[in-house]
């Protein structure tokens, strides 16, 4: 085992009492915690938690103990953990989604229209619902479009014919 913090040990061991205690030295052997220099061990916190410690919870106290006895290396460890360089490139999932301008303002139709005819192209995809459907094709109430890149357009009230 690495080298642990002994006071974040001592303070471990004094918190959850003479158990925890009793794992360590099962696990380690009896005199390790003697050779990791923790030493001033002192129940009284644990004798003061003890009071509210309710007997139905016996059984988690002893998974948690177990845990900790388990991951002892890491969790005493004296050296610092070693964060993973999380770094992403930032994507379009971490920008609050906008409702179209158009809901804030009150813009033609036509205009709208007109505006979403220009700049949507060949291969961007459209997102909607269909409003009715007929022989000669089908109006379409657009939601959004997205096209290359992460670019994603919103659009309000718009209902195309498609057919």
């Amino acid at each position: 085992m690495e080298t642990v913090n002994s006071q974040l040990l001592t303070k471990a061991i004094n918190f959850h009492g003479q158990q925890l205690q009793k794992l360590w030295e099962g696990e380690f052997g009896e005199n390790d915690l003697t050779r990791k220099n923790v030493k001033d061990l002192n129940y009284n916190v644990y004798s003061q938690r003890q009071k509210n410690l309710s007997f139905q919870d016996r059984g988690k106290r002893l998974k948690l103990q177990q845990f900790l006895i388990k991951k002892a290396n890491f969790i005493y460890s004296l050296e610092p953990t070693k964060q993973k360089n999380n770094e992403k490139a930032i994507t379009e999932d971490m920008y609050a989604v906008m409702p179209p301008f158009e809901t804030y303002t009150s813009v033609d139709k036509q205009k709208r229209v007109a505006f979403f005819m220009e700049n949507v192209k060949v291969g961007n995809l459209i997102l909607g619902t269909i409003v009715s459907r007929q022989q000669s094709g089908m109006m379409l109430k657009v939601l959004c479009t997205t096209g290359n890149g992460n670019t994603c357009l919103y659009a309000a009230d718009i209902n195309v014919k498609v057919g």
